[in-house]
């Protein structure tokens, strides 16, 4: 009997204290928005001895691990998943407490709606002609300050062709830079140009190429200006016959010597007619730009592109894909690109894509490609080498060998960043690479440690990564295009890269000469099923020297 009195007061005090474990229960708020820090507390209990916390998926604890008390923030990846508590006692055994967290974004849903150009649609009260993503507020109780998010296309109508497009800059150097554009008659085109939007008093004609076909009448007009200034500002008027642009203008590249900051904004792989993700992407960009450093042209020096600005390679796709959708920029920053696979497509020679682009005076120290397929471009003290992983072989890779060679020895290059449209590491759609890149190219320009990244597309989202054999970025920025997301492919995970994004997005490039130093910041507008209002989803920094 004593045993017995000895025992059943133990026996409950540890019924007591696990019925108050049972009990326990995390406090804290059950709905987080994304970008947001909350506080999640436990029970005082004098028999625990350690706290470990989880946090929701796509959540961090940013404080008070190993306590009763955190906080615990949210991010663009958060997902509807509990935080867990586990909690060791005294007697050394565990219990977990959880409490599940829903998300409230800032999109709550998605309409999509298209129209053709010179349309106008009404949103939320408004009428819209132009291709973005606008916003109206969300309904009902649980709305919790969110929007709907409408993406609006403007589709170009097969067949219904423009007289004469906006400007395309391209292949822009500190005195010089090409203007184009589409006519549908021959005529002589001009310029009229100068320092001052009312003095334009300098007129240059240029030359046209008859690239008309079946039927359709299409004339490729071409001036490259010459004698300028360096990293000054020109204003000017493309003019054929009675048809006039209107007046635009644009930077010219700092001089090689001048240690002139620089930004170059990357984005591509827009081969898409039937949606404007290539548009959002730009107006995404200009207002990101216009929010951190102030007017577009005066703060970007140029965009590079990555390839697939078509999906096949006709007439009528770079009128109404490329020229079309590019054309918020084009007439203001210069557009450099590579040749993607769908430039080959019904273009097997590579003429069209030779007549719209003017790389054909574009040398590196004397040398030169002999083809437009691939190119060293020098803009300030940054080599462009824009490589063609649709045209490999000896030729292209003993070019990049001389490249390699001359730039190790000039002072005027800091930084090289090779170009290609196929990747060199992908983890979806394992394989899909360009293993030439890879193995047969990236160790002669790595032979230099100037050379500090790898722009890559091809596949349709963001990805960034570091190679363990040498010092270099690699990024992968299709994100315009086709619908590529996690479980649409084969999947592989891979030691060197160290994040994929099923996002479309952009990629602001900033450069210090000074202290031999290259930014990357990279925002996200979301994907096909969820909309992200401009938001950044990576940045990384490297330094030379």
């Amino acid at each position: 009997m004593k045993k017995r009195m000895l025992t059943l007061p133990l026996l409950s005090l540890a019924i007591c204290g696990y019925a108050q474990a049972q009990a326990d229960r995390i406090e804290g708020n059950p709905v987080m928005k994304i970008n947001e820090t909350s506080t999640f507390e436990a029970p005082k209990n004098e028999t625990v001895v350690r706290y470990d916390w989880t946090a929701p998926i796509g959540c961090k604890v940013v404080s008070g691990q190993g306590t009763p008390s955190v906080e615990i923030s949210s991010s663009f990846l958060s997902q509807d998943s509990p935080v867990r508590l586990i909690r060791t006692f005294t007697d050394e055994h565990k219990d977990t407490l959880e409490t599940p967290i829903k998300f409230c974004r800032y999109v709550q849903s998605i309409q999509d709606h298209t129209i053709a150009p010179g349309e106008t649609i009404n949103i939320g009260g408004k009428d819209y002609s132009e291709a973005d993503i606008y916003y109206t507020p969300a309904e009902g109780e649980n709305a919790c300050g969110q929007v709907v998010a409408h993406r609006l296309t403007v589709e170009p109508k097969t067949g219904s062709y423009a007289d004469m497009t906006k400007p395309y800059l391209q292949s822009a150097e500190d005195t010089a830079i090409w203007i184009s554009w589409k006519t549908s008659f021959e005529n002589t085109p001009k310029v009229i140009y100068g320092t001052s939007k009312d003095q334009l008093t300098q007129t240059l004609e240029g030359t046209i190429d008859n690239l008309s076909e079946d039927g359709f009448p299409y004339y490729w007009n071409s001036i490259r200006l010459t004698g300028l200034q360096p990293n000054t500002v020109y204003y000017y008027q493309a003019i054929s016959d009675d048809k006039k642009s209107e007046v635009c203008h644009f930077r010219t590249m700092p001089t090689p010597k001048s240690h002139e900051p620089m930004r170059i904004l990357l984005m591509g792989d827009h081969q898409i007619k039937s949606r404007s993700g290539y548009e959002w992407l730009m107006k995404a960009a200009q207002r990101k730009i216009e929010e951190k450093y102030g007017d577009l042209t005066e703060n970007i020096n140029m965009i590079m592109n990555i390839g697939d600005q078509v999906d096949v390679g006709t007439l009528d796709q770079y009128e109404q894909i490329h020229l079309f959708k590019s054309q918020l920029m084009s007439p203001y920053l210069p557009i450099m690109t590579a040749v993607g696979n769908h430039e080959t497509y019904n273009d097997p020679g590579m003429q069209r894509y030779a007549a719209h682009y003017h790389y054909e005076n574009l040398t590196y120290q004397g040398i030169s490609s002999g083809t437009e397929n691939y190119y060293a471009y020098q803009a300030g003290r940054i080599l462009f080498v824009v490589l063609s992983t649709e045209h490999t072989g000896d030729a292209q890779k003993e070019w990049v060998r001389k490249i390699v060679d001359a730039a190790k020895k000039d002072d005027s290059v800091d930084f090289i960043i090779s170009v290609n449209h196929r990747p060199i590491q992908a983890e979806q759609y394992v394989g899909d690479i360009s293993a030439w890149v890879r193995n047969e190219i990236i160790p002669i320009l790595s032979e230099t440690p100037k050379h500090v990244l790898n722009y890559g597309g091809h596949h349709h989202l963001y990805h960034r990564g570091q190679l363990t054999d040498y010092p270099l970025y690699h990024i992968i920025n299709g994100a315009a295009s086709w619908d590529q997301m996690w479980g649409m492919s084969s999947e592989q995970d891979y030691d060197d890269v160290q994040k994929t994004i099923d996002y479309w997005g952009y990629q602001i490039l900033e450069f210090d000469f000074d202290k031999k130093e290259m930014k990357a910041e990279c925002y996200a507008i979301g994907n096909k099923e969820l909309v992200v209002d401009n938001i950044l989803i990576d940045s990384l920094q490297s330094y030379f020297g």
